[in-house]
């Protein structure tokens, strides 16, 4: 895996910890891959490139179109996999990652949360605002995404 780091103070964005360590819940950083990382509590086991929903504690839960609800709901994907209660840092957007499709999916398209835990799809939920996938797939699988933004759900205007 690539070492990732948030560019200025070297710090290893794809390690999981027991403790809270230097940085408050929520902290954003920038990050030499492109992307904005957020860290985070796992509530609950965390699968490596699930899409996850970041509550307002700092608390990540893999994502559902049921979790993501009515509310706006920012959205992040993990990079690697968390144990409930490890602290880590989720990709939030700005370049590429890495996610879980639950099905087949087209390039170029919007992107929807789902009922399978982590996992997106181009039909279905609620829209990712900002998302889409560079790659297609012939069904559920690991697959590039592009953020320019941060992503949420149920923030449009």
């Amino acid at each position: 895996m690539a070492f990732v780091t948030d560019g200025t103070l070297g710090i290893n964005l794809m390690e999981t910890d027991t403790a809270l360590g230097e940085f408050s819940l929520l902290t954003l950083k920038p990050a030499n891959d492109g992307n904005w990382y957020q860290k985070v509590q796992a509530n609950g086991a965390i699968s490596q490139y699930a899409f996850v929903k970041v509550d307002i504690d700092g608390q990540a839960v893999e994502l559902t179109t049921a979790i993501s609800g009515s509310e706006p709901t920012a959205v992040g994907c993990a990079q690697i996999a968390a144990a409930d209660n490890d602290y880590f840092w989720v990709a939030r957007g700005g370049g590429t990652f890495t996610g879980e499709t639950a099905a087949a999916i087209a390039v170029d398209v919007k992107i929807h949360t789902t009922a399978t835990a982590g996992a997106v799809d181009d039909t279905g939920g609620d829209v990712i605002q900002g998302l889409v996938a560079l790659a297609a797939t012939g069904g559920a699988a690991n697959t590039t995404f592009f953020s320019p933004t941060l992503m949420t759900t149920n923030s449009e205007t």
